[in-house]
């Protein structure tokens, strides 16, 4: 019987890294640890176009230091190959998104006043970085995690959604890339779909999908409901899909005719008891992001045996002991932190009404919540909305910075250099020198009407006239030199009295 379970992406990663380098896991281990800093790059990368620089180091240190990235980056699971693909395809999409935005600035009256022909400027945006070719990338990368884990199948279509609606350009250009991304993105989950009707286990990418659904999240609800134990409620569901699939035996009695049964009796289960589904569901959003997922670090350190994960610290000696409790209250205290700077960044782009992100990352951290929350959930299945949550707590940081700018002194402004509020006035630097508000305007002294009149084409040879040469190499305006001028005025009236 073919692998239906499994999807090929994870067997054929290790497949390479065997054959490169060797049997055993360490090989596999070490590539795995080198796409996490791959990982951390990328969520660098992707910061930098939605924060400063500053704050997109930040997002790729909470990346690098969260603990349950680097616990799975140590173990043989696709969490690890599964975040750097999602993370460089969202990546991909949104640089599409952004070159969108620049080819439509260009294309504005403002920016195509003097500018050179479409014809001229046709290979320059053929080469743009932000072209089509980006979303090809972003697509095949997607359908990629997709044969990673299942999980990532629905994102295809979101992605593609998300491209129609949010891109920038024409509507035949977004268009174009939304077809794109559907198109390609769906390209290979289907053609593992083919693969396994072939085979005669029906058109599926895997049947992981239906047993979850009955298991971890129909089960739960079953348990809840009757107050009984989750194992109990799951032995109860798989007799009736089993009673079910023996009066269906003459009609369809193979593998996906079964996958159809447990959907159907997980559904039913599921809405008959819509407030016991709401309350299973926040415990697993909680669980899922709250926990600190000390557990695979203290396994890791060797100070908690995988038999007894609950009880700790059972081995080790008494200075590792001390550092595994310090490791597991910084995990703590990091994970409040990230918590509250996700919901405070959140927060601040909708104040600034950044829509675009705002939907872009709301949507990644709903979709995983949304599809991985169970009683059974936990740190492992937030990893690779990770990369994501960092760039927003990184962004709160970021407004944060801005908004806390050092005070001024009382009643003065800010001098934003506009030549029409400087003209006649002060400069700020002056203005503060001598006391007063760098708005204020200076009293006209006697005669100044004449002396700027004879002060507009001064002598080369005087210090007014080297003055405003100067500024005219250095594009500055005559007018922002105040000195210069002042001294040449002086200058001109001591002239004036000699003769």
């Amino acid at each position: 019987t073919p692998e239906v379970m499994r999807t090929p992406g994870f067997p054929f990663f290790m497949a390479v890294v065997l054959t490169l380098f060797g049997a055993g896991a360490k090989p596999t281990v070490l590539a795995q640890i080198a796409l996490s800093v791959g990982t951390c790059w990328l969520t660098w990368a992707w910061a930098r176009r939605l924060v400063p620089g500053g704050a997109a180091l930040l997002a790729a240190l909470l990346v690098a230091i969260d603990p349950p990235t680097v616990c799975h980056s140590l173990l043989l699971l696709t969490e690890t190959l599964f975040t750097f693909l999602l993370v460089a395809a969202l990546l991909c999409l949104w640089s599409c998104r952004q070159s969108g935005a620049a080819l439509a600035r260009a294309g504005s009256p403002a920016a195509s006043a003097g500018a050179p022909s479409p014809a001229a400027t046709a290979p320059a945006r053929a080469l743009r970085p932000g072209s089509l070719r980006l979303a090809l990338v972003g697509a095949l990368l997607l359908g990629a995690g997709a044969l990673v884990r299942p999980i990532g199948l629905y994102l295809v279509p979101l992605a593609a959604l998300w491209a129609f609606v949010v891109g920038q350009g024409s509507g035949r250009r977004r268009l174009a890339i939304a077809l794109l991304v559907a198109v390609v993105g769906a390209s290979l989950p289907v053609g593992w779909a083919l693969r396994n009707q072939a085979a005669g286990v029906g058109f599926t990418l895997s049947d992981i999908e239906a047993a979850n659904l009955l298991l971890f999240r129909a089960a739960p609800v079953l348990a809840r409901v009757e107050r009984t134990s989750w194992d109990v409620a799951g032995r109860k569901l798989e007799q009736e899909v089993a009673r079910l699939a023996a009066l269906e035996k003459r009609e369809a009695g193979s593998g996906p005719a079964v996958d159809r049964i447990r959907r159907r009796v997980a559904r039913e289960v599921l809405t008959s008891h819509p407030m016991a589904t709401l309350a299973v569901f926040a415990d697993g959003a909680f669980r899922m992001w709250v926990g600190p997922g000390n557990t695979d670090l203290l396994i890791l350190l060797g100070v908690v045996t995988p038999e007894s994960p609950g009880s700790w610290p059972v081995t080790g000696s008494p200075a590792l002991r001390a550092v595994a409790s310090c490791l597991a209250a910084s995990s703590v205290a990091l994970r409040v932190a990230t918590i509250v700077l996700t919901v405070v960044g959140l927060l601040g782009w909708t104040r600034d009404r950044r829509w675009p992100e705002l939907g872009f990352m709301i949507a990644v951290l709903a979709y995983f919540t949304v599809l991985s929350a169970s009683p059974g959930a936990y740190a492992r299945l937030r990893v690779p909305a990770t990369p994501a949550a960092s760039i927003v707590a990184a962004a709160a940081l970021a407004g944060r910075r801005r908004t806390a700018a050092p005070p001024l002194g009382p009643g003065t402004r800010i001098d934003h250099g506009s030549p029409r509020r400087g003209r006649g006035d002060a400069t700020g630097r002056e203005a503060r020198a001598s006391g007063r508000s760098p708005g204020a305007r200076r009293p006209p002294a006697p005669g100044a009407r004449k002396d700027r009149r004879e002060a507009k084409s001064p002598d080369p040879s005087s210090d007014a006239g080297r003055g405003s040469a100067l500024a005219l190499q250095r594009k500055i305006p005559a007018v922002a030199r105040p000195s210069e001028a002042k001294a040449g005025k002086e200058e001109e009236r001591k002239d004036r009295r000699c003769t």
